[in-house]
């Protein structure tokens, strides 16, 4: 993708807050693409929410930079994922964020956490 000039801060390069959305974009697209898409977490009444973002910025961005992000569940816990996204630039990988994310599997009517199913897990394995 290309870093939109929208997404640069007062500093002339990206905002950390792009980074994290970035993140949360990659991390719904290969839910998505491991087919558990919002509408299929909307059947069974539950989904993952983020509890916590670790993120390390290692180099800056710039609006128009081609970038690219890779992301993957590391660990599964019986109500959590853990998930590792590295945000890279396109030409030369060169790493510009590293980040982990902990996400929670809730029940939707009560944002409580609940017991991961085993296909859900099995899904991003």
């Amino acid at each position: 993708m290309v870093a939109p000039l929208s997404d640069n801060d007062e500093n002339c390069h990206i905002s950390n807050i792009a980074y994290v959305r970035w993140i949360q974009e990659a991390a719904f697209a290969h839910a998505e693409a491991s087919g558990w898409g919002a509408a299929r977490y909307q059947t069974l009444g539950c989904s993952f929410v983020i509890r916590r973002h670790e993120i390390d910025y290692v180099r800056s961005a710039k609006g128009g930079d081609d970038i690219k992000i890779v992301t993957w569940v590391e660990e599964f816990r019986p109500a959590s994922a853990t998930r590792i996204s590295r945000i890279l630039r396109a030409g030369d990988d060169a790493e510009l964020v590293r980040a982990t994310t902990e996400w929670v599997w809730v029940t939707l009517a009560t944002l409580r956490p609940t017991r991961l199913p085993a296909d859900v897990a099995d899904a991003f394995r």
